[in-house]
């Protein structure tokens, strides 16, 4: 799902194709009354040097719908352990916001990607939707926060609560 141009998804590979493909998604969302967008980049979205992120980024912002960029700074894979909300996040995250869509200098290795789902999760719940948001999320190990049983019943998924500092800290 994060490598949409194969040889059988050649149609995007049309810098004008793309452009009015996400126009017309945010124009279809806002006829839709849609209150908040989250956009999760793609390994492969601006591969080629004929996506210019700032096109990308001033239609985000004059479509009047906010919005939070997710940019996975890592190579997206499954989790090898069986993924529960009850074993909650298992990597040691890092959150950064940024502001423009210039290409990452980090690539944190391995990102799973049931981690980066918390992580929009947690930006639906907490983020403040009065401004815009580019956040950059890598991983740099598995977490080292265990919790107790009680902690874990008070939160929607182990480690949120981090997830949530992380991301208001920024």
């Amino acid at each position: 799902m994060d490598r949409p141009r194969s040889d059988t998804y050649q149609v995007f590979d049309f810098p004008d194709h793309s452009f009015d493909l996400f126009r017309s998604s945010l124009e279809g969302c806002r006829a839709a009354g849609i209150k908040r967008l989250i956009i999760v980049e793609t390994d492969s979205q601006f591969e080629r040097e004929f996506s210019p992120r700032d096109k990308y980024l001033d239609m985000l912002n004059t479509c009047g719908i906010p919005y939070a960029y997710i940019r996975p700074n890592g190579q997206l894979e499954n989790s090898p352990n069986s993924w529960t909300f009850a074993k909650g996040v298992q990597g040691d995250l890092l959150i950064e916001r940024g502001h423009s869509l210039d290409p990452s200098s980090k690539n944190l290795g391995v990102l799973y990607r049931e981690d980066l789902a918390a992580v929009i999760v947690q930006s639906l719940l907490s983020l403040d939707w009065s401004i815009n948001s580019v956040i950059n999320v890598g991983c740099t190990g598995p977490t080292s926060t265990r919790k107790d049983d009680a902690a874990v019943a008070k939160e929607w998924c182990v480690n949120s609560e981090r997830l949530k500092s992380l991301l208001e800290e920024n």
